[in-house]
């Protein structure tokens, strides 16, 4: 997973790659539900999820999952 941030304004770029595995992985979750309680029964559905998105990665390609732009120009990009 790639996400890129620009702030046309302050003229900075940010580039931030992560393994797509880390939603999968019990210790992200563990630290989510320090903050949210709830957030913990979600668990089998994201791994369910991360599977169908890794075979349709294997069947497709990567692809943008967001991208926001505001009217300032800043832009934020979720590559997966």
């Amino acid at each position: 997973m790639k996400i890129k941030v620009v702030d046309k304004k302050e003229n900075r770029r940010l580039t931030l790659y992560l393994p797509t595995s880390i939603v999968k992985l019990k210790l992200t979750w563990k630290i989510i539900s320090k903050k949210s309680k709830e957030a913990y029964k979600y668990y089998p559905l994201v791994k369910e999820c991360y599977g169908i998105l890794k075979r349709y990665i294997k069947e497709n390609g990567h692809f943008i999952f967001v991208e926001v732009s505001s009217n300032s120009g800043d832009r934020v990009i979720i590559k997966v």
